[in-house]
């Protein structure tokens, strides 16, 4: 799933999953990235052309979808989960 970085203060970027109707979004002072599901489209399309993301968010999304933390591997580059131990899977420990 593309991640679309934006504009904003707060939120650094944000994407879409059609099929499981999940809204992606990245926030800039953690660092953390939240799903929230069964978010239609539309308010995606409009999160992404609002001109204040972090206004729009707050209004629209934030405390009227479920939502839960989705676990980014640190580096964001390699896209391998890591396991309990903080490690990717096949990493062996030093």
């Amino acid at each position: 799933m593309l991640m679309h970085e934006v504009e904003s203060t707060s939120i650094e970027a944000i994407g879409y999953d059609r099929p499981s109707r999940e809204l992606y979004v990245r926030f800039r002072e953690s660092g953390r990235t939240y799903a929230y599901w069964e978010v239609e489209e539309s308010v995606f399309e409009e999160l992404l052309g609002a001109a204040s993301k972090g206004n729009y968010f707050n209004r629209e999304i934030k405390g009227a979808y479920a939502y839960g933390q989705v676990r980014v591997p640190a580096s964001r580059s390699s896209g391998r989960p890591k396991n309990r131990n903080g490690r990717s899977d096949g990493e062996r420990e030093r």
